[in-house]
């Protein structure tokens, strides 16, 4: 396992001249049929900034390392049957992913073995999730 990246802290002062230096790299999937028909909703880096993962509304959550951007060199985690509207890593498990899809279901994967670890269902309109810094609570939203 890499050893974290130390983080920075960027002053809001000095965010417009850092943004500017940051390095961009296009996402495109073959598979997609046009430009809107992936409907990117959410994106993630994992805690130690090897892994992004990325939620759409067509049901696709896909792993990828951001150092190959290339589609087919990404993971498909699949197995929820509504679109995805937030995933999180954990923020102390590099490989734990969390995923919360439009009708409520929300599944906790090893992003290693492309496996569920565990699942929660029933959470009515559920649309975003967030871990506490520890690793060991998930809050979920549903919309009111």
């Amino acid at each position: 396992m890499a050893p974290p990246r130390q983080r920075q802290s960027i002053r809001k002062e000095g965010f417009s001249t850092h943004l500017g230096t940051l390095r961009t790299q296009n996402y495109h999937d073959p598979s997609s049929r046009g430009a809107s028909s992936h409907g990117l909703k959410t994106i993630a880096w994992n805690p130690i900034g090897t892994l992004i993962a990325a939620g759409a509304s067509d049901r696709t959550l896909r792993v990828w390392n951001p150092d190959r951007p290339n589609v087919r060199y990404s993971t498909e985690l699949k197995g929820h049957t509504a679109g995805i509207e937030k995933v999180a890593f954990n923020p102390v498990k590099d490989a734990e992913l969390c995923s919360v899809s439009s009708d409520g279901v929300v599944k906790f994967w090893d992003v290693r073995t492309k496996a569920v670890i565990n699942e929660i269902k029933g959470l009515g309109d559920a649309f975003t999730l967030a871990w506490a810094p520890d690793g060991e609570t998930l809050v979920v939203g549903n919309k009111v």
